[in-house]
């Protein structure tokens, strides 16, 4: 190799291209991660809105299937169900409770 030949100056500015060119490279990847990240953040935002939504109907949905005159009306109406009278409640603790009128 020939010493006289050999510019340092060349060397130089070849790293410094290389350099350059992976900075540049290095900064687009990170910007199209950056950009994916807000992507799904977005998607999982919007996704939780939804999930918000539906658990607060479904615990409307719960209250109402709930609802005491609801469940009372579905065992007069579907079961033929009705309200014990005194008269026909047995207590099977051994208490003896006294008969109405």
């Amino acid at each position: 190799m020939n010493l006289k030949s050999y510019t340092p100056g060349a060397a130089a500015w070849i790293f410094l291209l290389s350099i350059s060119f992976i900075i540049f490279f290095g900064a687009t990847w990170i910007r199209t991660q950056c950009t994916n990240l807000n992507f799904s953040i977005s998607q999982i935002r919007t996704e939780k809105a939804r999930l918000v939504t539906q658990k607060r109907n479904l615990e409307i949905e719960q209250a109402r299937l709930r609802s005491p005159e609801r469940i009372r009306n579905l065992a007069e109406n579907r079961l033929g169900l009705s309200i014990p009278k005194p008269e026909n409640i047995i207590d099977l603790s051994g208490t003896v409770h006294e008969k109405g009128p």
